[in-house]
């Protein structure tokens, strides 16, 4: 959620002809120190770490494989440039959150969790296509 407002407000400092200077610069480089993260804590099978970035993690409950993957993919989805989305480590994420979802799909599933992951893989699909 952090880094999720970090993003958002700093974009509305440069949508609103703000520079990237000073605050703003160390905003963007924390932005690029966790993509950077997420990508080197990346799953094999294209999730994100259960540890979010603290660490390594691929905990079997399913739960918190997709709030996990779903949090930190909303958040690239967002503070991706254009063409970094079109990565194959972005789209392997995309694929395997889509899977888990399918995957679940008959059971029960906390609200925010389901939110932030369909929220995430709606705007990617919204900037790719």
């Amino acid at each position: 959620h952090r880094l999720f407002g970090l993003h958002w407000v700093c974009q509305l400092h440069l949508d609103s002809r703000g520079t990237a200077t000073g605050v703003w610069q160390k905003v963007a480089e924390k932005m690029s120190r966790y993509q950077d993260r997420a990508r080197e804590l990346q799953n094999p099978d294209g999730s994100f770490s259960t540890d979010f970035f603290r660490g390594p993690g691929n905990a079997d409950d399913m739960q918190l494989r997709i709030n996990s993957t779903g949090h930190i993919f909303e958040w690239l989805a967002q503070s991706l440039s254009d063409e970094e989305l079109q990565a194959d480590w972005v789209r392997q994420a995309a694929n395997a959150l889509s899977l888990m979802i399918l995957d679940i799909q008959s059971a029960p599933m906390e609200g925010g969790t389901l939110y932030h992951a369909t929220h995430g893989l709606r705007l990617y699909r919204a900037r790719c296509w």
